[in-house]
């Protein structure tokens, strides 16, 4: 069994990844988030079985704000999981 991860780094992969969502995911479509955001493709045996996003943390609401000052954590060290498909 073959298993891979591919970043999605051209519009033919994000184009696959939002149909994969589009097509498996239970409750939510496929939105493109005003933020920076980072997604995969995972792959088995050259079939694509799930997805993942990362995109910007956010300051909001007021209680990640102060978990972030109280960890004193950066922005570009949080990631927010935008979406999670198998």
């Amino acid at each position: 069994m073959l298993h891979s991860v591919l970043r999605a780094t051209n519009k033919e992969i994000r184009r696959d990844i939002k149909d994969f969502v589009n097509n498996y995911h239970s409750y939510i479509k496929f939105a493109d988030r005003p933020s920076r955001k980072l997604y995969w493709a995972l792959f088995e045996n050259n079939n694509m079985v799930g997805v993942f996003g990362l995109g910007s943390a956010f300051a909001r609401p007021k209680p990640v704000m102060n978990f972030m000052e109280k960890h004193a954590l950066k922005f570009n060290e949080v990631a927010n999981n935008i979406v999670y498909c198998l």
